[in-house]
């Protein structure tokens, strides 16, 4: 190694290439390359290409552990245009307000929100200006700004941050740096606090600091004696920053902050898709009240190959339909369908019917439905165990993540509205993601819900009875779904009258030893799901301690918090 750096970067004409030396396990190194290679936001710098040369150990000194040399990580970006360091500094006082500060402090957020789920080794500990990313959309008349977050890496960048940029860094994580470890703790609110630094400074110039303050004095003191407001031309900017740093209050504070939802909306009108984008392939599939499209968009960033659900608005449908827009804005997170934008236009996109349609746009899933590759695949074979296990292990993730999260209740889980993606590393296990959120709902904690909604031979015995249920109902549900999957037969029969008679009855599905008994972890699972006592069914926590998904999920140190749900 040259140099005292840890992290060298090397300009080329149409990339940027990093090296970073230091001492690693290559099994955690191997997990952060993959957890990476899962990002796709077009608010994060991509990086890629990764490659790991272990240290090279000295024979004669292996077992005293000492190693010859470091080992070597590098890996590549694209080139970065400006950073928001520079583009201040040639702004009036050094300060963006406004409409400029809108549309960027609202981008910082849906990054920070993209990221925050996706592992503890991806967060954001520093939002200095120099490491985030702006660039002007091409085309854009005013000019249109896009940020990306770079340095999202605390293994590799925390070493690397200057004096000035660990001013941003909340005081929690300071704490951690000093100790000399990677600030890769459990500190779920660190994104937050260096948000609302990052908006302080666009807005002031300023850090919300006294003016002595120093590294030291934020980690020794209680941040109400450092605490110190600049004056704020926006009211309610100041009661964001002011709710963030002194209330702490959550991230689930930061959907309904009054600033922050002006800003996303309108960062999100000025970046909506038009029709023009989008050049139709084919129909990819058609149910009784929207038809999906494969197409290609022309975004700013080139072409993406998309899917696009399309329906027509009758009568009071809309209602529904924003209620699917607005659940599916929320969730960002590897095994639940992402939406990238949604409109409404006076025309199909295929054929001359007028009217007013709704579009929406989602990631395109080449896998087609985990129900299509059911039938395809093992039309009359059970679901082999690798590929039971993978589906439990992803719903599982998915599931979680809505009800945890966002407290989002799907109530309409089968496999139609499961969608698999090609996995290129790995061709033979798909994606998963949980899709159709258009009979979901969010609900309050504890909130009961009494709907009648869903697909019978699926339904949770409390929703085709009508009375009060809560997040069991997809538990249910899922537990029929991989019954079925299995045993190519609903839990509760396809006839309705039967279906019906079993519900009446509490009639539990048949086990046949020969189809389960080289997944009995998965058989008691199923088993604690299809339970018609709410009470007595499997909770998220019963789940959670169950020591087969113990093994399949392999979390045995994530923190979850139960009371949320």
């Amino acid at each position: 190694m040259e140099g005292d750096s840890p992290l060298l970067v090397k300009y080329e004409r149409d990339r940027l290439l990093y090296t970073v030396y230091g001492l690693w396990d290559p099994v955690e190194i191997a997990k952060i390359i993959s957890i990476l290679e899962r990002i796709n936001s077009p608010y994060l710098l991509q990086y890629r290409n990764w490659r790991y040369q272990q240290p090279e150990y000295d024979d004669k000194k292996l077992f005293s552990k000492k190693l010859k040399s470091r080992g070597i990580l590098t890996f590549e970006s694209d080139l970065i245009p400006c950073t928001l360091d520079q583009f201040l500094q040639s702004e009036p006082n050094s300060i963006l307000n406004g409409d400029k500060a809108m549309s960027i402090i609202s981008q910082v957020w849906m990054a920070l929100n993209s990221i925050r789920n996706v592992s503890d080794y991806i967060k954001v500990y520093s939002l200095h200006p120099s490491n985030i990313v702006i660039s002007i959309i091409p085309g854009s008349n005013p000019p249109m700004y896009q940020i990306q977050l770079m340095n999202y890496i605390p293994l590799i960048f925390t070493q690397t941050f200057s004096l000035e940029q660990k001013m941003f860094i909340s005081p929690s994580q300071l704490k951690i740096l000093a100790k000399e470890g990677n600030g890769n703790n459990t500190d779920c609110k660190a994104d937050l606090f260096t948000f609302a630094l990052l908006i302080t400074k666009l807005w002031t110039g300023k850090l919300p600091y006294s003016p002595k303050v120093t590294l030291r004095s934020l980690i020794e003191n209680s941040i109400g004696q450092c605490i110190r407001f600049p004056e704020f031309k926006n009211p309610l900017v100041r009661r964001l920053v002011e709710m963030i740093l002194l209330k702490n209050v959550s991230w689930d504070y930061t959907y309904e902050d009054e600033y922050l939802k002006l800003a996303r909306k309108a960062t999100f009108l000025e970046f909506r898709s038009k029709p023009e984008d989008f050049e139709i392939i084919e129909s990819i599939g058609e149910g009784t009240s929207a038809v999906v499209y494969q197409a290609i968009q022309n975004t700013r960033r080139g072409e993406r190959v998309v899917a696009i659900k399309e329906m027509l608005i009758n009568g009071g449908e809309m209602e529904y339909i924003q209620n699917e827009v607005d659940i599916m804005a929320l969730c960002q997170h590897p095994n639940v369908i992402q939406m990238y934008d949604s409109f409404v236009q006076l025309k199909s996109f295929i054929g001359s019917q007028k009217g007013n349609y709704a579009e929406i746009i989602i990631e395109f899933c080449d896998g087609g439905t985990l129900q299509s590759f059911f039938e395809k695949s093992y039309p009359v074979d059970p679901f082999p165990d690798y590929l039971m296990i993978h589906t439990l292990s992803e719903i599982l993730k998915g599931l979680w993540y809505l009800h945890s999260e966002h407290h989002i209740v799907h109530r309409d889980l089968k496999p139609e509205n499961i969608l698999l993606k090609v996995d290129p590393n790995n061709p033979r296990i798909p994606l998963i993601k949980i899709a159709d959120f258009g009979l979901s709902k969010i609900v309050e904690n504890h909130q009961m819900m009494k709907s009648y909604v869903g697909t019978p031979v699926f339904m949770a015995p409390e929703v085709f009875n009508g009375v009060q249920y809560n997040y069991k109902c997809d538990l249910w549900s899922l537990g029929g779904l991989l019954y079925f999957l299995r045993t190519h037969t609903y839990p509760l029969s396809a006839n309705r009258q039967r279906f019906i008679e079993n519900i009446r009855h509490q009639v539990v599905p048949i086990y046949d030893d020969n189809v389960w008994k080289t997944i009995p972890g998965i058989k008691r699972i199923i088993k604690s799901l299809i339970v018609y006592n709410q009470d007595k069914r499997y909770s998220w926590r019963d789940i959670h301690n169950d020591p087969f998904v113990k093994q399949i999920l392999e979390e045995d140190r994530v923190v979850r918090d139960y009371s949320k749900l």
